[in-house]
């Protein structure tokens, strides 16, 4: 596995894994004896009020985040700094120089 992936040896490798494991990113053991690796199903089931409680509030915070992502870009194009700026990267791109008169 671990020349797979580019890494020096097994020993980094089993580091990664076990680290994965460690932040319940995979589910999986070591076996010590071969440094084989096996991999379990999530143990997380997806079937209860709780589960899908903490999956409301968890999509909640996405469309509060969006929202609020939104508005910041409205605040952004209608902020005149933003406009004069973008309309002068505009006329540089079209070959347009700005003319100044004195």
């Amino acid at each position: 596995m671990a020349s797979r992936v580019q890494l020096s040896g097994p020993q980094e490798a089993e580091k990664y894994v076990l680290h994965m494991i460690e932040d319940g990113e995979i589910f999986a053991s070591i076996n010590q004896k071969d440094g084989m690796v096996s991999f379990h199903d999530n143990p997380e089931k997806y079937n209860n009020p709780a589960m899908l409680h903490n999956i409301d509030q968890e999509m909640l915070k996405c469309i509060e985040l969006d929202e609020r992502l939104k508005a910041m870009d409205q605040e952004i194009t209608v902020n005149p700094q933003f406009v004069q700026k973008s309309m002068g990267s505009q006329e540089d791109d079209s070959g347009n120089k700005p003319s100044s008169y004195s």
